[in-house]
């Protein structure tokens, strides 16, 4: 977490000012420029980093093992760019959610590789 609160201050507004970004490339129908500005701005999420695994004392968020060798990632829980469902069909993802940091998790590269876009709905009951 930045260190001050002017500095978290300015992350917040930075973040705010990227989500009306892809805000308006989603409404404009740019959904390529949407998803590539996500990818141009990683190191906005990665700046939290330190601070996601002082929160989960150094445990991946996938396999909660203190892992040592694996670099770890800023993982975004909902995906943001794209996500599957319980039959791998593909879906836009949660781009909205690609600056919150209520979105981000801890992760190791491993599990994060594994968890890949995947994030199924709950299915309603009939």
């Amino acid at each position: 977490m930045p260190s001050t609160q002017a500095q978290w201050d300015g992350w917040l507004a930075k973040s705010a000012q990227l989500v009306a970004d892809l805000a308006a490339l989603d409404a404009a129908g740019k959904r390529d420029e949407r998803n590539a500005l996500i990818d141009a701005n990683s190191a906005h999420c990665g700046a939290l980093k330190e601070w996601l695994l002082t929160l989960s004392t150094g445990k991946c968020w996938v396999s909660e093992v203190r892992e040592l060798y694996s670099y770890y990632d800023v993982e975004h829980f909902r995906p943001t760019k794209v996500a599957k469902a319980l039959d791998a069909c593909l879906r836009d993802g949660y781009w909205w959610l690609a600056f919150d940091c209520m979105n981000f998790r801890g992760c190791s590269n491993v599990g994060n590789r594994k968890k890949d876009g995947w994030f199924p709905p709950a299915q309603a009951a009939s």
